[in-house]
């Protein structure tokens, strides 16, 4: 139920499904989280982009997205002799970029999904490198940019000092209880990081009137 309720609240203040944004960009967003999960078909990638209105995602402006963001692996004989479907791989890079594991939980039914882009993520991470340390990797969760000036008031939850308390609370009980997971603290400390943010004078969550 903690864990729920945090995830919840990183909903509010970090996923704008669908709001006031170039439909461009949102479907780019649905494809490279689709992409995260695994490598698709093309009718796979089809089928997990929302459809926000009747003229949705036309297949040419797929095919371009899906050219910027994935390489194609061309289809292939299996030793029995059935022929394997080509798929689009995401591109590594994206991971670092715009990989965003909150939208990946919001769009993903099954946790399972969730784990298999935080494990592809994680093998990225360390054949480039950039994390050495056996230590489980966190979700690389994004900081929000609002798209629309009545979105930005969600950001007034990050300011109260209820949800700082509650927070504090269950920073709390990760030090004291061991059934708590490593999952309830790395919601908190991402929540708790758009806090402070959302406190200084130039929060880099301000309302992009140009997206």
């Amino acid at each position: 139920m903690l864990e729920s309720a945090l995830i919840t609240l990183c909903a509010i203040v970090g996923f704008q499904p669908n709001i006031a944004i170039r439909e461009t960009k949102q479907i780019r967003a649905e494809i490279i989280t689709t992409l995260a999960v695994a490598d698709r078909l093309y009718s796979e990638v089809e089928e997990n982009i929302p459809e926000t209105s009747p003229l949705s995602a036309n297949r040419k402006e797929i095919d371009t997205i899906l050219d910027e963001v994935s390489d194609f692996q061309t289809p292939s004989v299996e030793l029995l002799g059935h022929l394997q479907q080509g798929k689009y791989t995401i591109k590594g890079t994206l991971f670092k970029t715009e990989y965003d594991p909150l939208h990946v939980m919001m769009r993903c039914t099954k946790r399972a999904n969730f784990q298999n882009s935080l494990e592809r993520f994680t093998n990225y991470v360390k054949h480039e490198g950039l994390f050495k340390s056996d230590y489980p990797i966190w979700p690389p969760f994004r900081i929000p940019t609002y798209y629309h000036p009545q979105m930005s008031n969600v950001q007034h939850i990050l300011q109260s000092g209820v949800l700082h308390h509650f927070l504090f609370l269950c920073l709390n009980a990760y030090l004291n209880d061991k059934s708590i997971t490593e999952n309830i603290l790395y919601f908190t400390v991402y929540l708790l990081e758009l806090s402070l943010l959302n406190a200084e004078d130039t929060s880099p969550m301000a309302v992009d009137e140009n997206s």
